[in-house]
């Protein structure tokens, strides 16, 4: 679900870079657009065809989808006790959900960028 949420936020990021210059700077929609697509292929290319910043917005949200998953599903299903058990499940599933994305990001980037990019941080 992750990665559909992300590309549908990073056309609605796009469609809102369009109605600002639009609006802003009087740019039309078919300059930006063109503008964009020769952005988005310089970038680089991974295997000839997949942009490269494509492949790491996708695969990050995936892995951080899958942490969030297991995190979840390993607290709620241990916790005994009734309720108040499972709220407090719930809090330690959601804390630790959140610095272990803090830490897959780095890590993640870390390594997205010498595979993807050549490049160390």
């Amino acid at each position: 679900m992750l990665p559909a949420l992300t590309i549908l936020m990073d056309l609605i990021g796009i469609l809102g870079g369009m109605l600002m210059a639009l609006g802003d700077e009087g740019v039309p929609a078919d300059v930006f657009l063109r503008g964009a697509r020769t952005a988005f292929g310089l970038g680089g290319v991974l295997a000839g065809f997949m942009p490269r910043d494509f492949v790491m917005g996708l695969l990050k949200p995936a892995v951080f989808g899958g942490a969030i998953t297991l995190t979840g599903s390993y607290y709620g299903l241990h916790a005994t006790g009734g309720a108040d058990a499972v709220g407090r499940a719930t809090t330690r599933a959601v804390v630790v959900s959140s610095m272990l994305i803090f830490g897959l990001d780095y890590f993640l980037t870390q390594l997205l960028m010498v595979l993807l990019y050549n490049q160390q941080i």
